[in-house]
């Protein structure tokens, strides 16, 4: 997410004040921050590339998770 036109990125310890002032799920602002981070740092890869790359993040966080 791209605050005053795309040209400073918002910092976390913004998101809890700015999802009350437009009334939004701290949780969908922190997903939207992230899908920036991530759309950012991955255009430059292909849609396959970036899909295994999730699917190898979510596999390493599900073992975290059960253990």
């Amino acid at each position: 997410m791209r605050i005053d036109s795309g040209v400073r990125a918002i910092l976390q310890n913004q998101i809890d004040v700015l999802a009350q002032i437009i009334d939004a799920g701290v949780k969908e602002l922190r997903s939207l921050c992230l899908a920036n981070k991530i759309e950012v740092e991955t255009h430059e890869y292909s849609k396959d590339e970036v899909e295994k790359a999730i699917k190898v993040l979510n596999n390493a966080k599900n073992r975290h998770v059960t253990k």
